[in-house]
């Protein structure tokens, strides 16, 4: 069994500008073995996500769109986009081809929604993560460079990481499992976001190998009293001065 490990902070990787910009201090060396380590668990007995009672929101539609903007108009509707490519598809790669539920569709604020996209992912590492969010949550980095790779519970981290080699290109590495997953980080960043709607000035960020949504800036004690008893420790507040407000 593996000793637990503190997991370090980040931003996450997508493919899209919403979920902000990870730095990848990318250290060339030697791939070591992957060594699952985990992150800290949620508070018992509290759902990740915030369990029912979701507002209503419509599935944009995607149908046409360039990857490279679905993320970022998936959150601007407060759905989570999960892909899938289709490598026979007749569509200019890189394209969407289908959505699930389909565009208009009544869903709760936070849903995941499938998004199909024609041909293969790049050979890039992120863009490999992203193509895979049922079994990664996110990708960062050590200070010393080292790459992390954070699976989600239940997944072999030795066949993720072999899923992905040929995208480390050799660089240095380890893998924590975390007790979330993409989705449900993103169930809660929806939520959160929805609940700062009044907020004067923060930042917002998803941590997906810590597990948790970070928020900072100028939160109303009673705001950040109610986040915390909503989400448990999927969500940390940093009460300080104002900060830039995150779209």
């Amino acid at each position: 069994m593996s000793a637990r490990r503190a997991c370090p902070s980040f931003v996450l990787l997508s493919t899209a500008a919403l979920l902000g910009s990870v730095v990848l201090l990318a250290a060339r060396a030697t791939p070591a073995r992957a060594t699952p380590a985990r992150a800290t668990p949620a508070a018992p007995g509290r759902r990740r996500g915030g369990g029912g009672g979701r507002a209503g929101t419509t599935v944009p539609d995607l149908i046409g769109r360039d990857i490279a903007v679905v993320d970022k108009l998936a959150g601007d509707a407060g759905v989570v986009a999960v892909l899938s490519y289709r490598p026979r598809a007749r569509q200019a790669p890189g394209t969407v081809v289908a959505v699930h539920p389909a565009a208009g569709a009544s869903v709760g604020r936070g849903s995941t929604i499938q998004v199909s996209v024609a041909g293969r992912p790049s050979t890039d590492l992120g863009d490999r993560i992203a193509a895979d969010r049922r079994r990664f949550v996110g990708l960062g980095a050590d200070p010393d460079g080292t790459l992390v790779v954070a699976v989600a519970a239940g997944v072999n981290p030795d066949a993720a990481v072999s899923a992905i080699r040929p995208a480390l290109a050799g660089r240095k590495h380890r893998v924590v499992t975390c007790d979330t997953t993409f989705a449900e980080l993103e169930r809660v960043r929806a939520g959160v976001s929805a609940a700062l709607l009044q907020a004067a000035g923060f930042t917002l960020r998803v941590d997906p190998v810590a597990g948790v949504v970070r928020v900072e800036g100028d939160i109303p004690a009673k705001l950040a009293a109610a986040l915390t008893n909503r989400y448990g420790r999927a969500v940390i507040v940093a009460r300080g001065e104002p900060a830039r407000r995150s779209a």
